[in-house]
């Protein structure tokens, strides 16, 4: 059986099971509600190739757009939630900077005890963006990703407690679209995730959160790309091995109606053996503060750093039998102004450091501007 009828028999099973769901849930009572938002942002961005010189620094005037609709019906046992979404990010100077996602989800939730619940997720997107090589210049080829992502969760609450296991299976399509419309498969896979999650809540105030996962990956062999060189010879399905795993703590604190403190922390390690250097080590640490100084202007901070270090990745441009480390600092600033309860106004900000000792990695980029949000 090849790989490509399983996946199409996967899918086939999966939307049958959501289609006989829906049905044995409409025999009962139900209610809906619908939900709908609009964000609109006019950004200036100075360095959109990340570009690790400056002198070789372009900035633009970037337009973000996110359009999201849901639709939620069903009753106190059985909820379904129907999500449509949108996001894109258009450059007015440098169109082949354009990248844009679309993407529709179904989520049925059923409550089968006082204590225990399923929630299960179906979503399917779509991503377009054009290649741009180091030096800035556009690629005569076009980036497309399909995503077709299912996840089944099983969550178990009482008073202060609750945890939750899920399976998540992913399948991910990359396809290189030249000028004369040829596709070419590229670095294809499938991937299933195992999740644990515990959450303790020990008072009103403060919360923690306690996390799990594991991810492996199958690789499809890439028809365009021969490995030159790694642990093997052979085709990537053939010798790519990839497994990462994650322990992620997190404590948010409220410390008044107006204040809500977070902070958090994770660990994750990667093994990957293509072409000898993508497995890593990473350390991430984000903290953030959330303010809501009335019923009209609110404001968040959010702060991020990221350490990350490549095992077996070495090259000319440092020191020898020393490896590849990357540092990311990430600094976020927002602020709503609610002019009513369906529109705000925005203030937004964001600061990105990435610093490594291969200085091709390294680059800086600001992005600031305001804003339009409307919810109904």
């Amino acid at each position: 059986m090849s790989t490509r009828n399983f996946d199409t028999r996967r899918i086939f099973t999966a939307t049958a099971a959501l289609v006989l769901l829906v049905a044995i849930s409409a025999a009962g009572k139900s209610e809906s509600k619908s939900e709908y938002s609009f964000e609109y942002r006019a950004l200036q961005e100075s360095n959109i190739y990340h570009a690790y010189e400056d002198t070789a620094e372009v900035s633009s005037l970037l337009n973000v757009l996110d359009a999201n609709a849901s639709w939620k019906f069903g009753n106190r046992q059985f909820v379904h939630q129907l999500n449509v979404y949108g996001t894109f990010d258009l450059y007015s100077s440098y169109s082949q900077r354009n990248r844009g996602v679309v993407g529709v989800g179904y989520e049925p939730r059923y409550k089968y005890s006082k204590t225990g619940t399923f929630d299960f997720e179906a979503n399917f997107s779509r991503r377009n963006k054009d290649l741009v090589d180091d030096a800035g210049q556009t690629l005569n080829r076009t980036l497309t990703k399909m995503d077709w992502d299912f996840n089944l969760t099983n969550t178990y609450e009482k008073k202060k407690f609750k945890c939750s296991q899920s399976v998540r299976w992913n399948k991910i399509n990359y396809d290189e679209t030249f000028v004369n419309a040829v596709r070419q498969a590229s670095y294809d896979y499938t991937s299933t995730i195992l999740a644990l999650n515990m959450i303790w809540q020990p008072s009103k105030q403060s919360k923690w959160k306690l996390a799990f996962s594991s991810e492996g990956r199958a690789y499809d062999e890439r028809k365009t790309y021969s490995v030159a060189f790694g642990a093997t010879s052979g085709s990537p399905s053939a010798i790519r091995t990839f497994r990462e795993n994650t322990v992620d703590l997190n404590w948010k604190y409220k410390a008044s109606k107006k204040i809500e403190l977070s902070l958090g922390s994770s660990w994750s390690r990667r093994t990957d053996n293509f072409e000898n250097f993508y497995g890593f080590d990473q350390w991430h640490t984000d903290a953030g503060l959330d303010c809501k100084w009335s019923e009209r202007n609110e404001t968040s901070f959010s702060f991020g750093f990221k350490s990350k270090e490549f095992a077996n990745y070495f090259n000319s441009r440092i020191a020898t039998g020393t490896t590849v480390a990357v540092d990311y600092a990430d600094f976020t600033f927002e602020h709503l102004f609610h002019v009513t309860s369906s529109m705000s106004f925005l203030a937004y900000a964001n600061n990105y450091n990435k610093v490594s000792n291969d200085w091709t990695y390294d680059y800086h980029d600001l992005t600031s501007g305001i804003g339009l949000v409307l919810s109904y």
